[in-house]
């Protein structure tokens, strides 16, 4: 009698289910369906890949059979995929079931749902990235403040030398020197528009 009642404490409290030796599921309790999304007789007979996420690595699920097909405990926590589409994690227990000849008969598995707070842990973690990000590009933009200073100075300079070239040929008619400068002056010119432009392309991107 009071086996039976930690039976039904464990099923009302956990997501149960069994499967057989091959894992084809045998038994569900209302805790399963309710995080699934589907009915006991969409699962039973089916195997767990039913629930199975896309994201989740063949390797994982290789890890379990080898584990409890050695007769162990296998524990994980488990990304699912319920009937409508939606994310559901579990922490998951399977635990082989043996006979009296320690041969394995069944495997019962007791999960408990973690969805919640998977969900705020990967919040949390976007956040920390976006943040890290943003004083990397805050960072970035203060040197390219700089770059942009250091660039224009001598440009200034040297657009004022150019000039005074420009004005000292004028005296002597000198061709070649005028052809120079409006030759320097371009190139000037090409230099300054080219920090212009990566500075509006580096603050689009961050906008």
């Amino acid at each position: 009698m009071m086996l039976k009642q930690y039976i039904e404490a464990i099923e009302k409290s956990n997501i149960v289910s069994k499967t057989d030796t091959a894992g084809i599921i045998t038994f569900v309790n209302d805790e399963f369906c309710k995080i699934s999304g589907y009915t006991k007789e969409e699962l039973i007979g089916k195997d767990h890949n039913i629930v199975r996420h896309p994201d989740v690595a063949a390797s994982k699920f290789k890890l379990l059979w080898d584990t409890i097909q050695n007769k162990e405990t296998y524990k994980a926590t488990v990304k699912n995929l319920a009937k409508d589409g939606s994310i559901f994690y579990v922490n998951t227990t399977v635990t082989p079931i043996l006979d009296e000849n320690n041969n394995i008969v069944e495997y019962i598995a007791i999960r408990y749902d973690v969805t919640k707070e998977i969900m705020l842990q990967e919040e949390l973690e976007e956040k920390q990235k976006m943040i890290f990000w943003q004083s990397r590009l805050a960072s970035l933009g203060q040197m390219l403040a700089n770059i942009a200073h250091q660039w224009r100075q001598p440009l200034t300079e040297l657009s004022l030398t150019t000039f005074n070239m420009k004005k000292s040929s004028l005296n002597h008619e000198n061709e070649n020197v005028l052809k120079f400068y409006n030759e320097s002056k371009n190139i000037i010119k090409n230099m300054s528009n080219t920090i212009d432009d990566f500075t509006n392309f580096f603050i689009y991107k961050i906008v």
